[in-house]
Protein backbone atom coordinates (compact mmCIF):
# COMPACT_ATOMS: atom_id res chain seq x y z
CA UNK A 1 0.00 0.00 0.00
CA UNK A 2 1.38 3.57 -0.72
CA UNK A 3 1.63 6.64 1.28
CA UNK A 4 -0.64 8.01 -0.23
CA UNK A 5 -3.48 5.11 -0.13
CA UNK A 6 -2.60 4.90 3.81
CA UNK A 7 -3.44 8.59 4.04
CA UNK A 8 -6.94 8.73 2.42
CA UNK A 9 -8.16 5.38 4.09
CA UNK A 10 -6.73 7.38 7.51
CA UNK A 11 -8.72 10.59 6.73
CA UNK A 12 -11.51 8.58 5.63
CA UNK A 13 -11.84 6.71 8.55
CA UNK A 14 -11.60 9.73 10.70
CA UNK A 15 -14.31 11.19 8.81
CA UNK A 16 -16.80 8.40 8.46
CA UNK A 17 -16.72 8.40 12.50
CA UNK A 18 -16.87 12.01 13.27
CA UNK A 19 -19.95 12.76 11.10
CA UNK A 20 -22.58 10.29 11.68
CA UNK A 21 -24.61 11.96 8.75
CA UNK A 22 -22.03 10.52 6.29
CA UNK A 23 -23.53 6.84 5.31
CA UNK A 24 -20.73 5.67 2.88
CA UNK A 25 -17.30 6.52 0.82
CA UNK A 26 -19.58 7.47 -1.82
CA UNK A 27 -21.25 10.45 0.18
CA UNK A 28 -17.70 11.44 1.37
CA UNK A 29 -16.89 12.09 -2.76
CA UNK A 30 -20.20 13.82 -2.92
CA UNK A 31 -19.66 16.69 -0.70
CA UNK A 32 -16.64 16.21 1.38
CA UNK A 33 -13.98 15.47 -1.66
CA UNK A 34 -12.42 18.77 -0.96
CA UNK A 35 -11.47 18.37 2.44
CA UNK A 36 -10.37 14.85 2.31
CA UNK A 37 -8.26 15.65 -0.81
CA UNK A 38 -6.55 18.38 0.91
CA UNK A 39 -6.77 16.79 4.27
CA UNK A 40 -4.37 13.75 2.52
CA UNK A 41 -2.00 16.41 0.76
CA UNK A 42 -1.63 18.28 3.68
CA UNK A 43 -0.52 15.30 5.84
CA UNK A 44 1.82 13.67 3.34
CA UNK A 45 4.04 17.19 3.85
CA UNK A 46 2.99 18.93 0.36
CA UNK A 47 5.38 17.06 -1.95
CA UNK A 48 6.01 17.95 -4.87
CA UNK A 49 5.21 14.83 -6.47
CA UNK A 50 2.14 15.13 -5.69
CA UNK A 51 -0.75 17.18 -7.18
CA UNK A 52 -4.09 18.35 -5.73
CA UNK A 53 -6.60 17.81 -8.55
CA UNK A 54 -10.17 19.74 -9.01
CA UNK A 55 -12.59 19.80 -11.57
CA UNK A 56 -13.91 22.98 -11.69
CA UNK A 57 -17.56 22.58 -13.47
CA UNK A 58 -18.08 19.26 -11.04
CA UNK A 59 -15.92 20.30 -8.05
CA UNK A 60 -14.44 16.76 -7.29
CA UNK A 61 -11.39 16.71 -5.62
CA UNK A 62 -9.01 13.84 -6.18
CA UNK A 63 -4.86 13.58 -5.77
CA UNK A 64 -2.30 12.71 -8.52
CA UNK A 65 0.59 10.82 -7.68
CA UNK A 66 3.09 9.05 -9.36
CA UNK A 67 0.58 7.86 -12.92
CA UNK A 68 -2.03 6.98 -10.64
CA UNK A 69 -5.03 8.62 -9.35
CA UNK A 70 -6.49 8.61 -5.85
CA UNK A 71 -10.05 9.62 -3.92
CA UNK A 72 -12.05 8.68 -0.92
CA UNK A 73 -13.48 5.63 -2.79
CA UNK A 74 -10.12 4.65 -5.00
CA UNK A 75 -7.47 5.11 -2.49
CA UNK A 76 -5.41 2.67 -3.98
CA UNK A 77 -5.74 5.09 -7.28
CA UNK A 78 -6.44 4.35 -10.66
CA UNK A 79 -4.36 5.25 -13.98
CA UNK A 80 -6.57 7.38 -15.93
CA UNK A 81 -8.49 9.81 -13.53
CA UNK A 82 -11.97 9.02 -15.60
CA UNK A 83 -11.84 5.69 -13.95
CA UNK A 84 -12.49 7.18 -10.67
CA UNK A 85 -16.21 6.11 -9.55
CA UNK A 86 -17.23 9.45 -8.70
CA UNK A 87 -17.16 10.09 -12.47
CA UNK A 88 -19.76 7.06 -13.22
CA UNK A 89 -22.14 9.06 -11.03
CA UNK A 90 -21.30 12.50 -12.76
CA UNK A 91 -20.30 12.06 -16.43
CA UNK A 92 -19.53 13.83 -18.79
CA UNK A 93 -16.42 15.80 -16.89
CA UNK A 94 -15.28 18.76 -18.60
CA UNK A 95 -11.88 20.41 -17.39
CA UNK A 96 -10.29 20.22 -14.95
CA UNK A 97 -6.91 22.13 -13.18
CA UNK A 98 -4.00 20.94 -11.38
CA UNK A 99 -2.40 22.07 -8.05
CA UNK A 100 -4.93 24.05 -7.03
CA UNK A 101 -4.83 24.02 -3.33
CA UNK A 102 -7.91 25.34 -1.24
CA UNK A 103 -6.54 25.25 3.10
CA UNK A 104 -9.15 24.19 5.42
CA UNK A 105 -9.55 24.13 9.24
CA UNK A 106 -9.74 20.65 9.88
CA UNK A 107 -12.99 18.45 10.34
Amino acid sequence: MSNVSAKFETVVAELLEKDESINSVADVNDGYCSIVASEVYERLGEPDDVRLCVDVNKEHYWLECNGLFYDAERPDGVSEWRELPYWKRHPEPSDFEYDFWVKHTGF
